[in-house]
């Protein structure tokens, strides 16, 4: 798949600066795969993620302040779109860090990419079809009594809606399997949850199918 190019500024040849550029891949490539040009500013100590978009405005991405060094420390994602020589263009477009309306998703990037995608795209800011179409699946992991994580299965939904309800089907046959629930993300339409039997572990959770092959739970 092709990216938007790299940021036009000295900075791309700085090595403390593409440790965070890459630091946050899980955020910033998903941008350039739409076409964005994506940047991770470095201003006063300040840490954010701003992304070019056609009209000349921006998104910045930043957490309940700045972004800190370590992407695993963000508890939440706050976005909006602002434009340099317009100041009537200033929209909070996602918001779930611990006061936001958005507060139950916290740092999962599926909500965060949905909300991106449907604000950007029924402004003509990127292919209308984001804002519509959001395929899901259902991801079911067994983690073997050793360790060893088998192959996860994914379940493929043409709507978020419709992978919650086939998660909430799958929640209540684990129970009858005899697995005991454990951890539970606080998220409703994207939930995703941890079960013990014995020594054996399972995931199962809702996420976007861009990053259903993703390896973190946090990420997804």
């Amino acid at each position: 798949m092709s990216l938007a190019p790299m940021p036009d500024h000295r900075r791309v040849d700085d090595p403390d600066w593409l440790r965070l550029f890459n630091a946050y891949g899980h955020i910033i490539r998903p941008l350039r795969e739409r076409g964005l040009v994506t940047d991770f500013e470095v201003c006063g100590g300040n840490n954010l993620i701003e992304v070019a978009l056609p009209d000349g405005s921006h998104l910045v991405i930043a957490s309940d302040e700045d972004l800190p060094s370590d992407p695993s420390q963000v508890k939440g994602w706050h976005v909006r779109r602002h434009h340099d020589d317009n100041p009537t263009i200033s929209d909070v477009i996602y918001d779930s860090t611990l006061t936001g309306s958005d507060c139950l998703n916290r740092q999962l990037r599926s909500p965060l990419f949905a909300a991106i995608d449907g604000y950007l795209g029924v402004r003509g800011l990127t292919e209308s079809w984001r804002s519509t179409i959001q395929p899901a699946v259902v991801k079911r992991q067994h983690i073997t009594d050793d360790g060893t994580p088998r192959t996860p299965s994914l379940r493929p939904y043409v709507g978020r809606e419709y992978a919650t309800h086939a998660y909430t089907v799958e929640h209540e046959s684990a129970y009858k399997e005899g697995w005991h629930r454990i951890w539970a993300h606080p998220s409703r339409d994207w939930p995703r949850s941890m079960w013990r039997r014995g020594d054996s572990l399972l995931l199962l959770g809702v996420t976007a199918t861009e990053f259903a092959t993703g390896a973190d739970t946090d990420h997804g």
